[in-house]
């Protein structure tokens, strides 16, 4: 297969800038930096400036808003301050684009003013950015959604949508010991933002209250107003690329959504991939996309998280047997960014046969 991404000057548009903590954008970039040069579009500023990264063939760009009301003036009006807002750039850069990969529909959000030699692709990752998503479908060359029911949505404007999961940066893991606190010989993690609204924080809350033979370690920002238990631990961020070290030195993985509150958002999630590869055995709400996959992880409801959770503790031989271990690395590094790139330009030389 001919390679697509080789020697491409590319514009990923972000919701999330540079400097926040890294994930699919970011390791998107990385992947891509290897046979190509990539500009990093941050959220919308107060300047036009760039930067290097300390990643080789990959820059940090900042470029200043657009006039309040955008959406709400005339198309041809829109167009023109697109355009004038991507030349800006390319001028500041000295650089021609070949590709706009675009995170973000609510900049952007109409690729019609792009020159045709561009290649355009609108990707999905979050069921919620959901910001003029038919005029961004329907503009671009290829549409990628995390989960199938972006993939629907995406397809109502663009037959030329596909599936492309979540991934994982497994190249960019950096050893390191680590010592979880607490005095249990079993130790029960979750990762995440600790304030995020999809988070059922109760279930975790119930679990060491209930369990208090476990430390539970919550890794993550926020969680300043829970409550407080002998065995709970609040460790804070932890960056990307050692938050596996943390992971492989549990026992237990957990993963608590509100999937009654949030039944379209709460599909899939790229943390399972990162829980997955530290092959330790992962206790989770009912996640969509993976219905068929029970092997990999446990599903179950709100009711049974606690009758689940013993069980787990009390047969960790089992559950984390090598095994089983090896079966969870094993789905989760089929699933590297690496791979979700092969995967991409096989999608896009299929599309343009």
């Amino acid at each position: 297969m001919k390679k697509f991404f080789k020697d491409k000057r590319i514009l990923i548009i972000s919701p999330e800038p540079w400097q926040h903590l890294f994930v699919s954008k970011h390791h998107y970039a990385i992947e891509l930096s290897t046979n190509n040069k990539v500009y990093f579009l941050n959220p919308p500023s107060n300047e036009f400036s760039w930067f290097e990264t300390g990643y080789k063939n990959i820059w940090e760009v900042n470029y200043k808003v657009f006039i309040p009301g955008m959406r709400y003036l005339p198309r041809y009006l829109q167009l023109l301050f697109f355009k004038r807002k991507y030349r800006a750039i390319e001028k500041m850069l000295s650089v021609k684009f070949d590709c706009i990969w675009s995170f973000d529909n609510s900049v952007f959000f109409d690729f019609s003013f792009l020159p045709l030699l561009v290649y355009k692709i609108s990707h999905i990752v979050d069921y919620g950015q959901n910001f003029e998503l038919p005029r961004a479908a329907k503009t671009a060359n290829l549409c990628l959604g995390v989960s199938q029911n972006i993939v629907e949505l995406l397809r109502q404007n663009n037959s030329n949508s596909f599936l492309v999961p979540h991934g994982i940066a497994i190249s960019r893991n950096h050893r390191l010991e680590v010592a979880l606190p607490g005095t249990h010989s079993i130790k029960a993690i979750f990762a995440g933002n600790l304030d995020r609204k999809h988070f059922d924080k109760s279930i975790l809350l119930k679990l060491a209250m209930n369990n208090p033979d476990v430390d539970f370690i919550f890794l993550g920002s926020g969680g300043k107003n829970w409550e407080r238990y002998d065995n709970t631990f609040y460790h804070g961020m932890v960056p990307s690329e050692i938050l596996h070290n943390y992971l492989n030195a549990a026992d237990v993985l957990l993963l608590p959504y509100r999937v009654n509150e949030f039944p379209q958002e709460l599909t899939n999630s790229h943390k399972v991939l990162e829980y997955l590869f530290s092959g330790k055995i992962v206790l989770s709400s009912f996640l969509s996309d993976y219905a068929d996959k029970e092997s990999l992880l446990m599903m179950v409801k709100e009711s049974d998280f606690n009758e689940a959770f013993r069980k787990i503790v009390s047969n960790l031989s089992f559950y984390n047997s090598k095994e089983n271990q090896n079966v969870r690395r094993e789905f989760a590094e089929r699933n590297s960014y690496s791979e979700r790139l092969i995967q991409i330009e096989k999608l896009i030389e299929d599309s343009t046969l």
